[in-house]
């Protein structure tokens, strides 16, 4: 699995160059004004909102540096990065981009639940830890007096 780096070059990905262009005119704004850049906010939030949902999964190793994705989640990070954009500087949203945003966050709550596995690059089979399809058991288990 390739693991890529989300930078503010997704924008050209997620938006129309017409919406690029209103978004970068509102940073600006933003920026003279003394505001923190909100561009930079959302393109630095959504890889760490995604690497978190793998790490709580547990299935799957994270790799890279802090910024770094599976490139099979690029998708989600457009869509999330898209979503977020549009509704911090009140641009409009249509319904396909509703349902992408919200097939993005299925996807995050699959990773988070570990119903959702990537492939790893590790060399081995399958993920570590391996999930054998038992069902999971919480609290203490009784072994028949062994310990």
């Amino acid at each position: 699995m390739d693991w890529q780096p989300v930078n503010e070059s997704i924008l050209d990905e997620a938006l129309a160059p017409n919406e690029t262009q209103k978004i970068r005119m509102k940073r600006q704004d933003a920026v003279q004004q003394g505001a923190p850049d909100p561009v930079a906010e959302i393109v630095t939030a959504v890889p760490a909102e995604i690497r978190s949902r793998i790490a709580a999964g547990g299935r799957t190793r994270l790799r890279g540096s802090e910024q770094d994705i599976p490139r099979e989640l690029r998708w989600v990070a457009v869509a999330l990065v898209r979503w977020r954009c549009l509704v911090r500087f009140s641009l409009g949203v249509t319904e396909e981009r509703t349902a992408d945003w919200n097939r993005a966050n299925k996807v995050l709550d699959d990773l988070s639940a570990g119903a959702y596995v990537l492939a790893d690059d590790g060399g081995d089979s399958t993920p570590r830890p391996h999930y054998s399809g038992r069902p999971i058991r919480w609290g203490p288990r009784t072994r028949n007096g062994v310990m």
